[in-house]
């Protein structure tokens, strides 16, 4: 993973997906068609999370137009995509944390 994100900071393009990607590769629960704890889960905040920066799959992006997209999510836009998921019932995750990952990454 820290491979792609030196790349990205680089300012390698990406193309967004809703689908395994380079970054689930490494996951041990990737499975041959998605997740073994929820393919569907997963597709569908990938797709909540393109809609709510007017995004669709397809399109190409650099690092810095990510960043100022991500900017501009507010708490009830990252609770429509992000709330629930197990990660933030798990503790990794939650607002405060993306806007302090968001501000460190992207200033």
């Amino acid at each position: 993973m820290w491979q792609t994100l030196s790349r990205l900071e680089a300012g390698e393009p990406f193309v967004l997906c809703c689908e395994g990607d380079v970054l689930c590769g490494a996951c041990p629960h990737r499975v041959e068609k998605g997740c073994a704890l929820g393919t569907e889960d997963v597709l569908r905040r990938d797709r909540a999370a393109l809609e709510a920066v007017g995004l669709s799959p397809g399109q190409e992006l650099t690092y810095s137009q990510m960043g100022f997209l991500l900017g501009g999510v507010g708490e009830q836009q990252w609770l429509s995509v992000c709330g629930g998921c197990r990660w933030q019932k798990e503790g990794l995750c939650s607002w405060e944390f993306f806007q302090t990952a968001q501000k460190k990454r992207f200033g």
